[in-house]
């Protein structure tokens, strides 16, 4: 099962700040101030897609492995 949920804006602990282990230049959180997008498959990954206003992009997290 797979699904999308609403990430209002805040503050969200991505799977690098969890321990699961960071890329070169990865955060450990991520703070919206706009709503982002969390996909997530059960059983599975989630990850946080949202738009980066410093990088004029949208971008994308993983917040579980």
């Amino acid at each position: 099962m797979e699904g999308l949920k609403l990430a209002p804006p805040g503050t969200y602990v991505t799977a690098c700040g969890k321990g699961y282990g960071c890329s070169a230049g990865e955060n450990k959180t991520v703070t919206l101030s706009f709503d982002g997008v969390v996909f997530f498959k059960k059983e599975g990954p989630s990850r946080l897609i949202y738009f980066d206003p410093a990088r004029q992009a949208f971008t994308e997290s993983w917040l579980s492995d």
